[in-house]
């Protein structure tokens, strides 16, 4: 049940874990704490104070735990691992919804504001606008979105909104991104014999497709790079490329 939902429609439900609930029972008050932190919510309120964003906020470790509390571990966990083999956990995002969300505070058009509301802003995480003409890039690619709700609810709250079998069409799109070099510009330049170079940005090294196309194809190219030593190892400080939360 558990891969065939997963391939088909794009999400799977998970019964309740006494694992999850002794992580999401130590790391609640934290969250909680940060939530209500005047800084944070400064930094992370939208859409007239009805959105808690929090991207990154809990300050968990790459196997879960907060301070010296429990690793997030479980049949959800196992599941994972058995998919895509050990992952390092990215810092966990904090979403508070309130009340009367989304409230229109002109931080948006009118137009991206009904899309939010009659469409739950359906988006690829990971994938960024950028520049005047917004042009989309994936800057944070997910190896998987895990909601884990950590207050109670009622009936009338709304879960997480997934759009059944979206994840076909989008891999069919970023595969013909990933088919783009190695399969229409490479065999164009060589018809040619044109040695190309190509510039490439922090998340396409980081992203293992493409740094696996790229290397594939080294001797054939020159590749070449504008690294901030904020946005790699071993002074790595941003946690995405939009550089707002850099020195860069």
């Amino acid at each position: 049940m558990g891969l065939v939902s997963l391939s088909e429609r794009g999400w799977i439900k998970f019964d309740n874990d006494p694992d999850i609930l002794d992580w999401v029972h130590y790391i609640q008050p934290t969250a909680a704490g940060i939530a209500k932190d005047p800084k944070q919510k400064a930094l992370w309120l939208r859409h007239g104070d009805t959105w808690f964003v929090g991207v990154n906020s809990l300050p968990n470790d790459p196997a879960g735990s907060v301070a010296e509390g429990p690793q997030l571990k479980g049949a959800v966990v196992d599941f994972l691992i058995k998919l895509h083999g050990p992952i390092a956990l990215d810092r966990a995002q904090i979403s508070v919804i309130y009340p009367g969300y989304p409230a229109f505070d002109g931080t948006e058009t009118e137009v991206a504001h009904r899309y939010r509301k009659n469409r739950c802003g359906a988006h690829v995480d990971g994938l960024r606008s950028e520049g005047l003409n917004r042009r989309r890039f994936i800057h944070e690619p997910h190896q998987y979105v895990l909601g884990l709700p950590t207050v109670g609810y009622n009936v009338q709250a709304s879960p997480m909104v997934v759009w059944e079998g979206s994840h076909h069409i989008i891999r069919a799109a970023f595969k013909s991104i990933l088919d783009g070099v190695p399969n229409k510009l490479q065999p164009l330049f060589q018809a040619y014999g044109i040695k190309p170079t190509y510039f490439l940005s922090p998340e396409v090294i980081q992203d293992n497709d493409s740094a696996k196309i790229f290397q594939s194809i080294q001797e054939e190219c020159e590749l070449g790079t504008h690294l901030h030593a904020d946005f790699i190892e071993p002074m790595k400080t941003a946690d995405n490329f939009d550089g707002m939360h850099s020195d860069a």
